[in-house]
């Protein structure tokens, strides 16, 4: 393998040896050929490049005898071919050292985003360690190699910002203070290195240096360029005067703002606007201060917006928060609830626990920025009404809202201000050219270059393209390339107040045509292609290609400013480039059918090691595998939306199958992950679709969906309809695994909503056809739902030996610590009603330490409810409440308001027993008011009898009878037969009522209840539920 060194003077190495490459003509033509990274270059380009613009007449045989001698210096005759598009340097057979600075700068960059400061350090040293001295040091008087020179040196001067950066954050200060000063002589005008040399300063104990390096800047930056130091440059100066301010508490904050835009040009004047309203410390800032950035398509306002938002983003040390509102895309523009889930995560919420409404999502998300200094950037907005509902409440946040709108609405309703960008000027659109395609061509050319700026309307968007085409054809002029722009066929003039991509559409046919035709064929099927980004194993299988050439041609797309690569290996397209590319695509039917192929088959895959045994249709996609379930958790997790935005394309498009047959696939993934508004509205999308078809497999597979989103998101009585309705469509289609699962769902359903006869016939019912029928599910989930039901039935006995049978189940299968743990704990709970408080203890403790082991601790809460009972029921009060408190306090935090329920009636009790009543009435008011809010009858049965069980303690006979009479009724009319028993004692005490109470004994003897009795009663059986 030959590696090609252009980091520094030209060279190239086999393994240790450097080879000799000859001539310095010979060097120049590797250079031309270097500099168009692994492109056909035509015989008389290279010549033009070697040659200063002038070759000579025999340039042509010349020129074959340069690259005979070069193929005889590397010693792979196939490394240099000759095309009929040119001469290439085949980089398939060699390394390029630019190439492999790029990727250790991405991954560096990467673990900079998600806080590994210590690998993105290693990672910058790496990449700037490649580095020998200026790119192609020895031939920079080539303007081609000059114009590349500089395009690299701004990346290595931005891999440099980015580790000091790194380092800052390390506390190398010492490192800094000897390194940077070299930087900034070579890079006078760059802030952030300034901002990092004047902070590491400072944190060296060197104040008056730190002063000294700020004063230096600011005389460098007002009197050499006329501005003021930028907002970087001025807090660094607080801090020195005033002190390091205090972080955010609460972990990592978020940071997703997009990589910065560079090169960028001009904006000065909008970027100290920006600055103007800046939170100031201690200042009466409005509400909320709210920046709306309008302008045309294209007129630079996201890149406006995130290089001041990394300008400032040390000033929000809350975190910056930053999303594509999509609202002029031709799809959907986000919903503000979707944008919400997205930001609460980002937080640090659970998914569990955001909720699937908007107004309560927007609740939680004001409370968690109250007093939060953040940074939040919403991008390409369609109206006032999406927005709204984004906005946080607290004066320490700033909203900076971007639109082709100039959203009014939130001029006067929400008090924003108004910045609307205009197109550059002539001047900064020249630099903005210059930057990409050279300095010196564009000096060479100033009237064609002002001519071209002008024919782009100075739109940021049009001149990058027209700027890269520039740069990837060298040979071409600018007044070659302005009459390309000009030619006929092109596009109109931007018409503002109506179409503002007509400008854009000629930048973009530019672009265009000087694709070879299978990067245009790859360009134009991206457009109509559902997701939202794309992968190159999705982009291969969309066009059929190799994977290998896909990447390539990806990457030449990025290189062309046709496709975005915002993250390293994800791709995507500007809304408008998307547009565009659409108008090309032609026929794209059987290449969209592949990609919805390519994500079946890979969401099958990926769920067969996810969530095993879990109710599906017959495998449909490409066939696809992971190594383990990790890797495919971690796939669906990043193609989720686009899987949902594949069904949702075929549901519109056909083929129709092929929605329900995505959305049954991901169903697992999306109850497993909480994504339960997805799942609904995914299943309710093609249902009508599986039903025209006529099939009724789909149609309960989706029916199963629907049950399995309303149960997951607590809502039971949601559950019936589907869940019926799914059974029906199950037995109809000979199907019974899908009968057993929703006769366990309906079982599941009923439980929650007190029906226990229903729910036990069900659950029976399932059992059943089970043992009938071969089916792939776990039988212990039927057998722990089953023996749930029976144990609030008053059927000890029974409900011990289906735990039992559940549990042996459980363990048989190996099906690890969290299905375990639910069988102990049930199990806890039985055999505690039966009187063996020990032996819960011992099942209890088991299932919390087989938690604790896989990092649980949601469902370590809900287990350890039975950990405190067992203690209560020995005696050990002392163990019992702190574990009870810590239980209720974890859940309430999860928003598991159900388990929830039943941590507050436990600490009640302790309470009570400790001689706390005012404290337990107080808890069990709380666990009451959620239980009849959520309408399960058996835990406001529990929460009346402990009120009867504490006001009878407190010598309040009035009040303990009114609430265990409710709670006999109730137990009476559910069949809840063991709190029956239990209210009819607290009754018969009231009343001192022995016949009662042996009335209520022999209720209780036939349930099989041996629980510890309680203390302050005669009635030796007077127990807490």
């Amino acid at each position: 393998m030959i590696e090609f060194g252009v980091l520094g003077p030209l060279m190239a190495t086999r393994g240790q040896t450097r080879l000799e490459l000859g001539t310095p003509m010979v060097r120049r033509t590797l250079a031309v050929l270097l500099c168009h990274e692994g492109r056909a270059v035509p015989a008389a380009v290279v010549a033009d490049a070697i040659w200063d613009g002038k070759p000579p007449p025999t340039a042509r045989k010349t020129l074959q005898v340069y690259v005979m001698r070069l193929r005889r210096a590397l010693g792979v005759p196939q490394l240099v071919r000759h095309t009929p598009a040119g001469y290439v340097v085949d980089l398939g057979l060699g390394v390029l050292d630019a190439h492999r600075f790029t990727e250790l700068r991405l991954a560096a960059l990467a673990d900079l985003r998600a806080g590994d400061l210590v690998s993105a350090s290693t990672g910058y040293a790496r990449a700037l360690a490649l580095w020998r001295g200026a790119a192609y040091a020895d031939v920079l008087d080539m303007p081609l190699a000059a114009s590349a020179a500089s395009g690299l040196e701004e990346l290595r001067i931005a891999a440099a910002e980015e580790k000091s950066g790194a380092d800052l954050g390390l506390g190398r200060y010492a490192e800094l203070v000897a390194e940077l000063p070299h930087l900034i002589e070579r890079h006078p005008y760059r802030e952030p290195l300034r901002e990092r040399l004047i902070l590491a300063l400072y944190r060296s104990g060197r104040q008056s240096d730190a002063l000294a390096a700020y004063r230096a800047a600011y005389v460098l930056l007002t009197d050499e360029l006329g501005v003021e130091p930028g907002a970087g440059l001025q807090q660094a100066h607080h801090v020195v005067l005033h002190g390091e301010a205090d972080s955010v508490a609460g972990g990592t904050a978020p940071a997703l703002l997009p990589a910065d835009i560079a090169p960028f040009a001009g904006r000065h004047g909008q970027l100290r606007e920006l600055d103007a309203y800046l939170p100031q410390p201690g200042a009466a800032n409005p509400p909320v201060v709210i920046h709306s950035v309008t302008g045309i398509a294209g007129v630079g306002k996201t890149a406006l917006t995130v290089r001041w938002g990394h300008r400032v983003r040390h000033r929000f040390p809350g975190g910056q928060l930053f999303a594509d509102l999509r609202g002029f895309d031709r799809r959907e523009p986000a919903a503000p609830v979707a944008v919400l889930r997205r930001f609460l995560r980002s937080l640090g919420v659970p998914a569990d626990r955001i909720p699937d409404d908007e107004e309560s999502a927007a609740d939680i998300y004001r409370t968690l920025l109250a007093d939060r200094s953040v940074l939040v950037v919403l991008d390409n907005a369609r109206s006032a009404e999406q927005v709204r509902p984004l906005l946080p409440g607290s004066r320490t946040c700033l909203v900076v809202v971007t639109s082709r709108d100039t959203l009014t609405g939130l001029i006067v309703r929400d008090g924003a201000r108004r910045l609307t960008l205009d197109v550059l000027s002539a001047a900064d659109s020249v630099e903005l050219v210059a930057s990409i395609a050279g300095h010196t061509r564009v000096a060479a050319e100033p009237q064609a270059t002002a001519d071209l700026v002008r024919a782009c309307g100075y739109l940021p968007l049009a001149l990058r393209i027209t700027a890269a085409v520039l740069a990837d054809n060298p040979h071409r002029t600018v007044a070659e390339q302005l009459a390309l722009l000009a030619g006929p066929g092109r596009l109109s003039r931007l018409e503002i107040a109506e179409d503002p991509a007509s400008t854009l559409r000629a930048a973009f046919d530019m672009s265009y045509a000087s694709l070879n035709p299978g990067d245009r064929r790859v360009f134009g099927m991206l457009g109509p292609a559902p997701g939202a980004d794309f992968t190159v194993p999705a982009v291969a299988a969309l066009t059929g290609l190799a994977p290998e050439l896909v990447a390539a041609t990806l990457h030449r797309l990025v290189a062309a400013n046709l496709v975005i690569e915002p993250a390293p290996g994800r791709f995507t397209l500007h809304d408008l480039l998307r547009e565009y590319a659409s108008e090309l695509a032609g026929d794209v039917d059987p290449a969209v059918h592949r990609l919805m192929a390519f994500y079946l088959g890979h969401v099958e895959a990926a769920t067969e090691l996810t969530h095993p045994q879990t109710l599906s249709l017959p495998a449909a996609g490409t066939p696809a595998s992971f190594p383990d379930a990790v890797t495919a958790r971690q796939w669906l997790v990043a193609e989720r939306l686009n899987v949902i935005a594949a069904a949702e394309y075929a549901a519109a498009t056909g083929p129709r199958s092929m929605a329900w047959l995505l959305t049954v696939a991901i169903r697992a993934h999306l109850c497993g992950e909480r994504e339960l508004g997805d799942l609904s509205r995914l299943s309710r999308m093609a249902l009508p679709l599986a039903e025209a078809a006529g099939d009724v497999r789909a149609q309960a597979a989706l029916h199963y969906g629907l049950a399995n989103a309303a149960l997951f998101a607590g809502r039971p009585r949601d559950v019936l309809g589907p869940g019926t309705c799914g059974s029906r469509l199950a037995q109809q289609a000979s199907w019974a695994e899908a009968r057993v699962g929703f006769l366990s769902n309906l079982g599941a359903a009923c439980f929650f909503l007190g029906r226990l006869a229903e729910a036990e016939d069900h659950l029976v019912e399932a059992l059943t056809v089970y043992d009938q029928e071969p089916v792939a599910m776990r039988k212990s989930t039927i057998l722990n739902r089953l023996g749930t039901v029976c144990l609030l039935r008053g059927n000890l006995v029974g409900g011990t030996e289906y735990l039992e049978q559940a549990l042996a189940g459980t363990v048989d299968a190996n099906a690890g610590a969290y299905p375990v743990s639910v069988d102990l704990s049930l199990l806890a709970w039985a055999r505690r009603l039966r009187g063996d408080a020990a032996a819960a203890l011992s099942h209890a403790r088991e299932a919390h330490d087989l938690l604790v082991s896989v990092h649980a601790t949601h469902a370590r809460a809900i287990v350890d409810i039975q950990v405190a009972k067992a203690l209560r029921d020995l005696g050990d009060y002392a163990g019992a409440l702190p574990i009870a408190a810590a239980s209720a306090e974890a859940l309430e935090n999860a928003g598991d308001d159900l388990s929830g329920v039943h941590a507050w009636l436990t600490e009640a009790t302790i309470l009570a027993e400790t001689g706390r009543p005012e404290a337990a009435l107080r808890r069990l008011g709380t666990a009451l008011d959620v239980a009849t809010r959520l309408q399960n009858s058996n835990y406001i049965t529990e929460c009346e009898l402990c009120h009867a069980i504490i006001f009878f303690g407190m010598d309040d006979r009035a009040s303990a009878g009114l609430y265990a009479q409710r709670a006999h009724d109730r137990a009476v009319a559910d069949g809840l037969l063991l709190l029956e028993g239990q209210a009819g004692l607290v009754l018969a005490a009231v009343r001192d009522d022995r016949t009662l109470a042996e009335r209520a004994r022999a209720t209780l003897s036939e349930t099989g209840h041996r629980a510890a009795p309680h203390p302050v009663t005669w009635l030796p059986e007077l127990t807490w539920p």
